[in-house]
C-alpha cells in the first residue's frame, strides 16, 4: 500500500460522491420547477385576462421559470453544453421581456404592451415546452427533429392568431358577458385543448406502445417474478428499438425464466414452430456466473420477420457477461445485487 496514493483517492473519491450530490439535487430541482412550468403555463392562455386566476397562474408560471433558468444554467456549465446554455438564456430572456413589460403597462398603451406581453410569455413558453419534448424524446418515442419543431411550427402561428384577437377585442372594447359556471367551463377545455395539441407527440407512442403490450403475456412483470433475475429494466433507443434489459445471478436463473409459462406463452403466441431441438444454453458453462439478457426488437406496421407473427423488422435476444472493473457513482444501471468484481462505486 501507498499511504499517499491511497489519501489522494480517497480525497478524490470524497469529491466526486459531493458533486454527484450537488448535481442530482440541482438536477431535482430543475426537473420540479420544470413541472410546475408546464402545468401552470396553460392556465393564463385560456383565463379571463386580468382576473385573479390569471394572475396567479401567471406568476406561478414566472417563479418556476425563474428556477428553472437558475438550475438550467448551473446543469450547462457542468455539462459543459453549449446547447442547453442557449436554450435557458432564450426562456429566461422571455420570461423577463414578460414581466418587465407589466411593469410599466401604466406608461405605455393597451394594445402595445398586450402585445409584448403576450408575444414574450408565449416565446418562453415554446422554449420551455422545446426542452421537455427535446429531453423526453427517447422515452415517449419522438423524432427528434419533430421535438426540436413542432413548438415551434404550432406556438409561432399560435402566438399571431392570439395577437390579432387580442387586438379586434381591444378596438372593439366588448367584454364578453358569461356565467361563472360557464367561463369555469370554456378555461378547463381550453386547458385541456392546449396539452393535448402541445404534446400529443409524447402520447401517440405510449397509447401504441400501451396497445402492443395488450396483445400478449406481460414479460417484464413475468421476468421480475422469476426466481434468480436480479433486475429488470426497459428502454426505448433513438433507432426505435424497444428493449427489455435482465440480469440473471446465472445459467440456471436464465433456463427458469426459458422454461417460465410466461416465456413460453410469448415463444407460441408471436413465433410459433420458431422453436429449436438443440437444448437452451447448451454451449454456456454451468458455472458462467451472472448473464445480462438483452432483449430488443423494432416495431413497423406490419410483420417482416420470418416465423415471428408480431409487427416488427428487427428482434434479437443476447446474453452478455459482465467484466471486472468500471466505476459508479451515485448508483449504476445493473442491479445493486449484481457482484461485479473491481467496480468502483461512488455513493
Amino acid at each position: 500500500m501507498v499511504p499517499g496514493r491511497d489519501l489522494r483517492h480517497m480525497r478524490g473519491a470524497a469529491a466526486l460522491r459531493r458533486m454527484a450530490g450537488m448535481f442530482n439535487t440541482v438536477l431535482a430541482v430543475h426537473v420540479a420547477a420544470g413541472s410546475v412550468a408546464l402545468l401552470s403555463m396553460f392556465v393564463p392562455m385560456v383565463t379571463r385576462k386580468g382576473g385573479r386566476l390569471h394572475r396567479r397562474a401567471g406568476w406561478t408560471f414566472v417563479g418556476s421559470m425563474a428556477i428553472v433558468s437558475a438550475t438550467a444554467f448551473a446543469l450547462s456549465i457542468a455539462l459543459r453544453s453549449l446547447l442547453l446554455l442557449v436554450v435557458t438564456l432564450v426562456t429566461a430572456n422571455g420570461v423577463w421581456s414578460a414581466v418587465r413589460v407589466l411593469r410599466r403597462k401604466g406608461t405605455t398603451p393597451r394594445g402595445q404592451w398586450a402585445v409584448q406581453h403576450i408575444t414574450s410569455i408565449l416565446g418562453s413558453c415554446i422554449a420551455a415546452t422545446t426542452a421537455f419534448l427535446v429531453n423526453t424524446a427517447d422515452n415517449f418515442g419522438i423524432w427528434p427533429l419533430a421535438a426540436w419543431l413542432a413548438p415551434t411550427v404550432i406556438g409561432v402561428p399560435a402566438i399571431r392568431i392570439w395577437v390579432a384577437h387580442d387586438r379586434r377585442r381591444i378596438a372593439a372594447r366588448k367584454e364578453t358577458s358569461m356565467t361563472p359556471a360557464s367561463t369555469f367551463a370554456r378555461e378547463a377545455a381550453g386547458i385541456a385543448l392546449l396539452a393535448l395539441l402541445i404534446f400529443s407527440p409524447s402520447l401517440a407512442p405510449l397509447l401504441a406502445q400501451s396497445r402492443d403490450l395488450r396483445r400478449g403475456p406481460d414479460l417484464v412483470a413475468g421476468l421480475k417474478a422469476t426466481p434468480g433475475v436480479l433486475g429488470v429494466d426497459t428502454a426505448q433507443t433513438s433507432g426505435g428499438k424497444q428493449v427489455i434489459f435482465a440480469w440473471f445471478e446465472n445459467k440456471q436463473a436464465v433456463l427458469n425464466w426459458y422454461y417460465s409459462g410466461t416465456h413460453q406463452q410469448a415463444m407460441r403466441l408471436f413465433a410459433p414452430g420458431g422453436a429449436s431441438d438443440r437444448a437452451p444454453l447448451a454451449h454456456i458453462k454451468d458455472d458462467s456466473g451472472p448473464i445480462m439478457a438483452i432483449a430488443s426488437l423494432t416495431i413497423v406496421d406490419t410483420p417482416q420477420v420470418g416465423g415471428v407473427s408480431l409487427p416488427v423488422s428487427q428482434i434479437a435476444i443476447e446474453l452478455y457477461a459482465p467484466l471486472p472493473g468500471g466505476l459508479a457513482a451515485g448508483g449504476r444501471f445493473a442491479p445493486a445485487t449484481l457482484k461485479v468484481p473491481g467496480l468502483i462505486e461512488v455513493q
